[in-house]
Parts: C-alpha cells; structure tokens; sequence
C-alpha cells in the first residue's frame, strides 16, 4: 500500500443537521485545516440540511461558509445529490459510490460524524 495520500483526513458527515456531531463535525474540519492539514470533507444524504441556507438548522451553521472564505476548502462533496439551491459552501461537488471509494483510498485517515 502506498504511503503518498492526497488527503490526510476524510471527514464524512452522516450526522442530521439537528445533532451535535454534525457541529462538532464542523468544529473539527475548522481545527483541522486551521493546522494546514490536508482534508476532504463529504456530507451524506442524511446531512444535506447543514449546507441548505433555507434550513430551519442554517443558524447553526454560520460558520460553515468559513470553510471556503478563510481556508480555501475545494475538496467539499455531497454524496449522491445535486447541493441545495442555497448553499453555505459554493464549491461543493455531487460524487458516486464509486467516487467515494477513490476518496476513501487517497486519504489516511478517515472520520465519521
């Protein structure tokens, strides 16, 4: 097995907008790229509310946007979906099941919320 991984941690979100780790999932994504920590993050089907602005749970979220405005995510995915209409995160990319397996073997480390 390789040891050269393009991302060092793969954050997947399966948590509902409703739940504490969703928001420590977040909180965590912060931490991380605020250390220059190479990540990709995924929010599963269940988790789609955190990124809809029009969600009742969108004030939870505020510091979503940060993500991209302050440490420049690219590498944030929504599994099987096409992004809300109004999303926290601009640059967010629909990927497969099989998508995900390539995300899976080109990361380290993997974290489920």
């Amino acid at each position: 097995m390789s040891n050269n991984f393009k991302y060092t941690v793969l954050f997947t979100i399966r948590s509902g907008a409703d739940t504490s780790s969703a928001r420590e999932a977040v909180d965590m994504i912060i931490a991380a790229l605020s250390m220059d920590i190479a990540v990709a993050v995924v929010f599963e089907p269940s988790a789609v509310k955190i990124l809809d602005l029009k969600s009742e749970y969108s004030d939870r979220y505020k510091k979503l946007p940060m993500l991209e405005d302050i440490f420049d995510l690219d590498t944030a995915f929504l599994l099987n979906l096409q992004p809300p209409e109004e999303t926290a995160l601009e640059d967010i990319k629909t990927i497969t099941d099989h998508e995900l397996d390539q995300l899976h073997s080109n990361s380290k480390h993997h974290i489920c919320f």
